[in-house]
């Protein structure tokens, strides 16, 4: 799941304007960064208790060196199985072994806590623009 953010405030977009580049998408990653740990706080509270090491793997890191922006995941080697579920597991012979029913937890505390975070946002980079 992600989450665009279009800016459509005419003050914000002209202060960006009057920033350097650097400046622009240091002030952008900062604010989306505060919004990331806030939602990965979020997440960690959401995880399952098994395995034990995954509600501590739950981390908000940069998206892309270039350009601004973050991503909220699971840094536990199982975190995908567990968010995405699997299929029914058989061995060779036939027999059943089970199915892990999916839980996406982030997914999950994306979609509650959206508009705060988006909140966060706003606050975060007009406390940097001055506005």
């Amino acid at each position: 799941m992600s989450l665009t953010i279009r800016v459509d405030s005419k003050a914000v977009t002209d202060k960006l304007d009057e920033l350097s580049a650097k400046d622009t998408r240091g002030a952008i990653q900062k604010s989306l960064k505060k919004a990331g740990n806030f939602l990965a706080g979020r997440a960690r509270a959401e995880a399952p208790s098994r395995p034990r090491k995954l509600k501590s793997s739950v981390r908000a890191r940069g998206a892309k060196r270039d350009k601004p922006g973050v991503v909220v995941s699971g840094r536990h080697r199982l975190s995908p199985i567990i968010q995405g579920g699997t299929v029914n597991r058989f061995t060779r012979s036939g027999a059943f072994r089970g199915r892990i029913t999916a839980n996406p937890f982030i997914a999950r505390t994306a979609d509650s806590y959206d508009e705060q975070a988006l909140g966060m946002v706003e606050a975060e980079l007009s406390k940097q623009l001055d506005l």
